[in-house]
């Protein structure tokens, strides 16, 4: 036979949610014990209320006796009642209108090829990043590439106006 330590058996039921089970059984135990003082007595049913009032203090006290067919009554007036409900909604089904067909358009197929693609989603980082930066100021007349085209290390992108700078020259 193995022997478990307290403190280890404490934990195994703490990890097992068992006292969540015990405050639950407790909550319904106690729930059960008011609704048999309570409503049951309200209805004068004691001989529904009988196997739930020995399990409270004070005994379940009734006003007066009832005779058993009294009692019969009590107890079935309810279940009666909810029974008519029950039923009430237990008649024949209506059976739905049947509606014309839908209209449906028909193709003949062809047959050709089909491409296959797949679509992604995700985010671009270039290589390499350049910063491009004049050596002199002046307006742009011409740009020598397209966006997202390489470039090599030398070659001319941006062509500047020279007429600002060829007017210096000759004043000169």
């Amino acid at each position: 036979m193995r022997t478990v330590a307290p403190k280890n058996f404490l934990a195994e039921l703490k990890r097992r949610n068992v006292y969540k089970v015990v405050v639950a059984y407790a909550i319904v135990g106690w729930l059960s014990i008011q609704i048999a003082t309570q409503v049951f007595n309200l209805l004068n049913v004691f001989l529904c209320s009988l196997p739930y009032g020995w399990m409270q203090s004070p005994p379940v006290s009734r006003g007066h006796s009832l005779s058993f067919e009294e009692c019969l009554l009590k107890m079935t007036l309810p279940f009666g009642i909810l029974a008519v409900v029950l039923l009430a909604g237990c008649g024949e089904e209506k059976k739905a209108v049947e509606l014309p067909p839908p209209v449906v358009t028909v193709t003949a197929a062809v047959q050709r090829e089909v491409k296959d693609w797949d679509e992604y989603t995700g985010r671009l980082a270039p290589l390499g990043t350049v910063e491009v930066r004049p050596k002199v100021s002046g307006y742009l007349t011409e740009v020598k590439f397209d966006d997202g085209d390489m470039v090599k290390k030398g070659q001319v992108m941006f062509v500047i106006d020279p007429r600002p700078y060829q007017a210096d020259q000759d004043r000169a």
